[in-house]
């Protein structure tokens, strides 16, 4: 892509594309549980560690 830069300015300096990535990470698994709640996930509940029971004790 013509014109697209590695750095974004921003209010204190440049913010790099390595600091976004970290930014990013470290709010990764927030994220990854959103957009799984948001878009459904392609796993069934049991799949992603949780199991559910139906009878009754």
């Amino acid at each position: 892509m013509s014109g697209r830069t590695d750095s974004i300015d921003r209010e204190q300096g440049q913010l790099t594309a390595r600091d976004i990535e970290l930014e990013l990470e470290i709010s990764r698994r927030e994220l990854t549980g959103y957009c799984h709640r948001t878009l459904g996930s392609a796993f069934p509940p049991s799949s992603a560690g949780r199991s559910f029971s139906t009878s009754s004790c």
